[in-house]
């Protein structure tokens, strides 16, 4: 049973409001041909995939009130 993992580095700001939230941090599958689990719920996280493919991963970023998100495509081979 073979598996690829890579190593993910995103980086997400807080603009201070609302005060006294705190920012969170998550990455998502968008699109692939097979599973993606990701090691932790934070801007750098590792990302463990069951199948090559070319997947699109999505990172998000809310402190309650606003959300962010951007998304990267890899390929990944095995």
């Amino acid at each position: 049973y073979n598996t690829a993992t890579i190593n993910m580095s995103g980086s997400a700001s807080d603009d201070g409001q609302p005060v006294g939230s705190e920012l969170a941090v998550s990455w998502s599958m968008v699109s692939g041909g097979g599973e993606v689990t990701f090691d932790s719920n934070s801007a750098t996280t590792g990302a463990t995939f069951s199948e090559p493919g070319i997947y699109v991963l999505r990172i998000s970023a809310t402190d309650g009130v606003s959300t962010s998100t951007d998304e990267v495509t890899v390929t990944i081979q095995f």
